[in-house]
């Protein structure tokens, strides 16, 4: 396996008609690493994945990837390097969900080829890798939110990209699927894949990520171990709600829980979660 590679953004400033998206952006991945972005709607988190994908072009700063500055890459040659996985989408043609695997081959194809047996092969463990084997002869707009957001993590694992993008991954999902989708991204990491997601849920960056990044109006404003950076006074400025941590009376691990009441002036904030979580049991549980 090659060694994993890291990403650092520094000071990304891009618009998005006439308002800054993000704003004199800072941050960082750890490579092999699942690596959460936070905050509310609007924060930027969409805009820094498409930036990194190379949807969005930024108007200053550098996005590196490993030492290498991802905006000066053609789109084929980001694409081998970059795998963006979108909010869940919608196709009115009948394709199979090997059909839409096949496709993340697409950047390692030229011009006048079409897939060979290794990119049959390569779509096809990207298919077992993410346990949907059994679904590659299904037409793709029968399958289950779950099944669909499998297969598009397929398509994604199917380009080999060294860092994946994921926006949402539990967006529309019921609560088995989210724990699945999760687990998944879980495992990528683990296996050596650095992994990017943006998440509404801060209890499942609390007990999933490795890293957390959290902005305000297109700004870093904290970023670190999950532990260290989703306390109760940073969820309150994020969000405008009240946030104590409890423990899960099963996995044993922190989980939040929120309020619209406000802290009563005087007590004391409620504690942050402890360094000494067992984050690997967290990991599991799912």
């Amino acid at each position: 396996m090659r060694a994993a590679l890291g990403l650092e953004l520094a000071d990304v400033s891009v618009r998005v008609g006439r308002a800054h998206a993000v704003r004199e952006l800072t941050m960082s991945a750890p490579p092999a690493a699942l690596t959460a972005v936070v905050g509310a709607n609007g924060a930027g988190k969409s805009t820094v994945l498409r930036l990194l994908a190379g949807a969005l072009r930024p108007d200053h700063g550098t996005l590196s990837f490993g030492g290498t500055d991802l905006s000066s890459l053609s789109r084929r040659a980001r694409a081998r390097l970059v795998a963006l996985l979108e909010q869940q989408t919608t196709t009115d043609q009948d394709v199979t969900a090997a059909e839409v695997v096949a496709l993340g081959r697409i950047p390692h194809l030229s011009a006048w080829s079409g897939p060979g047996a290794d990119d049959r092969r390569i779509a096809h463990d990207a298919l077992d890798r993410v346990g949907a084997t059994h679904l590659a002869a299904r037409s793709f707009g029968t399958l289950s939110g779950g099944e669909q957001q499998r297969v598009r993590l397929a398509a994604s694992l199917a380009q080999e990209p060294k860092l994946l993008l994921v926006d949402e991954p539990t967006n529309h999902l019921d609560i088995g699927a989210q724990l699945d989708a999760l687990a998944l991204l879980r495992e990528l990491a683990d296996s050596g894949l650095t992994v990017l997601t943006a998440l509404h849920d801060l209890g499942h960056a609390l007990s999933h990520a490795d890293h957390v990044v959290a902005l305000d109006s297109g700004r870093t404003v904290a970023q670190g171990r999950p532990e260290d950076v989703l306390t109760p006074a940073l969820i309150h400025r994020l969000y405008g709600v009240h946030a104590e941590v409890m423990t899960h009376p099963v996995t044993g691990v922190a989980a939040f829980a929120f309020s619209r009441l406000p802290v009563v002036t005087g007590q004391p904030e409620p504690v942050g979660v402890s360094g000494s979580l067992d984050r690997g049991r967290a990991r599991h549980t799912s």
